[in-house]
């Protein structure tokens, strides 16, 4: 899942050439869903709007996990300046609603990550949280606002009162 941040982010800063020719001026970007909780998908940002659109971005990569263990896209959360962890340590948005997608994007020449949740800019950092199916093992792919990307294990804010320690 970090590695796939990354090459939206080497896309996004870089300059990847699109057969055809479209326009990257938008940059690229990451697009995740937890109701697709298997799949990330990579995109070119043609119209410059900071959001995945099936109908105006050129050429999107999937990316599906390819593993036994039922690992899955388990929370996407998002920290900003308007709202703070919630009890369960994982980030709300102002309005309430629990982040259910979450755009990440790149445009050069900065390598800073762009964060949109429901058509909102948001400051981030973005917690992608990874779980497997028992919900045994926890990992967060953190995204931070200036453009790093770590991993961070069960110890991370958002595992570890999410984690079932049986």
């Amino acid at each position: 899942v970090a590695l796939t941040v990354r090459e939206a982010q080497s896309y996004g800063i870089g300059s990847k050439y699109v057969e055809g020719g479209a326009n990257a001026a938008g940059g690229y970007g990451v697009f995740l869903n937890k109701n697709q909780d298997d799949t990330i998908i990579i995109f070119q940002d043609v119209n410059a709007n900071g959001v995945y659109n099936e109908d105006d971005d050129t050429a999107p990569r999937f990316y599906k996990f390819q593993n036994q263990r039922g690992n899955r896209i388990a929370e996407l959360c998002v920290m900003d300046t308007s709202n703070a962890l919630g009890s369960d340590g994982c980030s709300i948005l102002s309005s309430g609603k629990e982040v259910e997608s979450l755009n990440i994007g790149f445009k050069r020449p900065d390598p800073e990550a762009n964060f949109i949740v429901d058509n909102n800019v948001i400051s981030g950092p973005a917690y992608i949280v990874l779980k497997s199916a028992d919900d045994t093992n926890c990992r967060a792919v953190v995204v931070e606002a200036s453009g790093q990307i770590r991993v961070e294990g069960s110890d991370s804010i958002v595992c570890s009162s999410n984690v079932n320690n049986n």
